[in-house]
């Protein structure tokens, strides 16, 4: 379903912090880097605060699923960007 509503709204984009996103994808490895690469650039990695120890289960899944590095960038910071008109 997420896929259908990613694809037919222009203007929406998902959040893949929670670790409700992560259990989702980690359920079929194989249809989750089909998922990530055809929706890579509507999908987003966000957190507010981050611990030095904290381990971060989503990136180190979007590591291991050997994703290339531009659909990599685009979920992790290159739609943040995007979305809100920053330049770095």
């Amino acid at each position: 379903k997420v896929d259908y509503l990613l694809k037919r709204y222009g203007n929406l984009y998902a959040d893949l912090s929670a670790d409700s996103g992560f259990n989702a994808l980690a359920r079929d490895t194989e249809y989750a880097k089909e998922f990530l690469e055809r929706n890579s650039g509507k999908l987003l990695f966000g957190t507010d605060l981050l611990y030095e120890s904290q381990e971060i289960r989503i990136i180190k899944f979007l590591e291991d699923i050997n994703l290339s590095r531009k659909v990599y960038e685009h979920i992790l910071h290159r739609n943040a960007e995007k979305l809100i008109s920053l330049r770095l």
